[in-house]
């Protein structure tokens, strides 16, 4: 079977590598529960982001060992820094590096490695346009998730979701961005002229989206799974 893992978009290949195991481990949730003293029920807190431990052990190959290594060390690098990660279970993973363990030379030119991360589950970027004053949206996932909405201005002022934008050009483009955190106007800032207080998130099932000063709203988010 075909490698399918990627980094950041890209094949593991692309570092002269290939995944041998992976475990993307269980959740953890923290403390998210209160009990109090001589009561038997438990009061469940609000959940934290489902964060997981994932270990990948990973087989890199070069025409010498310094250039296996010299790959090893590439692909580190980049997951030093947040990273997107494709697994072959189909979810994607948004991740950090917490720790690499010590190559073990197989061959000439050949080296394993494990790394471990942390980070989340989710599913492929989902989209919705919703015409009018508002509908609503079925929001995959089995937890909160930040949430993008791109509007069309009819007016001087756009309302989405409670969020009101003043001082708009009509027929402007309006985004409000709770996955990249920005609000633009034309791709110019308009943080400005925002009542914003939290930027949007949305939770899953069915939910209503209303607005008012545009033709429309594009709904994008991720899926966000346990």
């Amino acid at each position: 079977m075909a490698d399918i893992t990627k980094i950041n978009g890209s094949p593991l290949s692309t570092y002269k590598a290939s995944l041998l195991d992976y475990n993307s481990g269980a959740i953890s949730l923290g403390d998210n529960y209160f009990k109090a003293e001589n009561r038997l029920r438990m009061t469940v807190l609000p959940s934290q982001m489902p964060l997981r431990n994932i270990t990948m052990k990973i087989e890199f190959m070069g025409s010498s060992d310094g250039e296996a290594e010299a790959n090893a060390s590439e692909l580190i690098r980049t997951l030093a820094e947040e990273t997107e990660l494709f697994l072959p279970d189909g979810f994607y993973y948004r991740c950090v590096l917490q720790k690499t363990g010590k190559p073990s030379r197989k061959a000439q030119g050949i080296f394993q490695r494990e790394v471990s991360l942390i980070g989340y589950r989710h599913g492929t970027l989902e989209s919705a346009t919703i015409n009018g004053n508002g509908g609503t949206i079925t929001v995959k996932g089995n937890y909160k998730t930040e949430a993008r909405f791109t509007l069309v201005a009819a007016g001087a002022s756009v309302t989405v979701s409670g969020i009101t934008i003043s001082n708009v050009s009509s027929g402007a483009t309006i985004i409000i961005d709770g996955i990249d955190c920005f609000v633009k106007q034309n791709g110019v800032n308009k943080f400005a002229d925002c009542d914003l207080e939290e930027f949007p998130v949305l939770v899953p099932g069915i939910q209503s989206i209303l607005f008012s000063g545009a033709t429309s709203v594009k709904v994008e988010y991720y899926p966000i799974f346990y």
